[in-house]
């Protein structure tokens, strides 16, 4: 997965302009980007996801394939998963059930429909699988996503997208406002998952996690982002400096 010099103008004080954004993963490996909030992060995430696609200039390519201009379903089609930050009204529906909730994200050969019927009892499996793999807890399938506490509604919407084996994963604060027990499971799985082969792209204001999980780390600051460091070799220090903004 590569991105080349991507830029977006967004001409508003409320948003922050990208500048000259370029980062590669390869297969298999975690990358993450650092930042404190407001820094682009999510006007990034947006142009990842495919959720803006007016970019200035620049490309993003996967797999050999200019992408940049490509929506979320299309890129999905591809096997790319994303998670967004906001998990009640951006990643779930709060008033949709677990099993309903599945379907926001529509995964190649996914056997939920046949002859444009919806097979209930495939999705049905599907979200009992994400719930009992992921410790999701949870009176069952038809709870309200609303229902559910912030940790087990995360877990339930990363388990929706891992559930998917995806070629890459993209995911927004991945452990934000939630318990220990779920954030170690969620860090765990992101990990398993790198070692069966995705890649993984995770954008975070939290650098312990960063730190712990990532193979490389950029930090992003007022729209520009450094250049990747191998994680186990940078210093704390120096990312830190990069976050308050202090040049390479």
């Amino acid at each position: 997965f590569e991105v080349n010099n991507i830029s977006c103008e967004f001409n508003d004080p409320f948003f922050t302009d990208l500048k000259n954004i370029s980062f590669k993963v390869r297969i298999g490996e975690i990358y993450g980007i650092a930042g404190v909030a407001g820094n682009g992060q999510s006007e990034l995430m947006d142009i990842l996801t495919g959720e803006n696609t007016n970019i200035s200039s620049g490309e993003i390519i996967f797999n050999k394939n200019k992408i940049q201009n490509l929506g979320p379903q299309k890129r999905r089609d591809l096997s790319i998963s994303f998670v967004p930050e906001n998990r009640l009204g951006h990643s779930a529906v709060p008033e949709l059930s677990l099993s309903e909730n599945i379907l926001l994200s529509q995964f190649p050969k996914n056997n939920f429909l046949k002859n444009g019927i919806i097979l209930k009892n495939n999705i049905d499996d599907y979200a009992n699988n994400v719930i009992n793999n992921f410790n999701v807890v949870t009176p069952g399938n038809d709870a309200k996503a609303s229902s559910l506490s912030g940790g087990n509604l995360q877990k339930y919407v990363i388990g929706r997208e891992i559930s998917s084996n995806p070629k890459l994963l993209i995911i927004s604060h991945p452990t934000w406002g939630i318990d220990a027990g779920a954030e170690h499971s969620i860090r765990e799985s992101l990990i398993d998952l790198a070692q069966n082969g995705t890649s993984i792209i995770v954008i975070s204001q939290d650098l312990d996690e960063l730190l712990e999980i990532t193979h490389k780390i950029s930090v992003i600051y007022n729209g520009k982002l450094s250049n990747a460091f191998n994680t186990n070799e940078v210093e704390i220090e120096k990312i830190g400096l990069l976050m308050g903004g202090k040049d390479e």
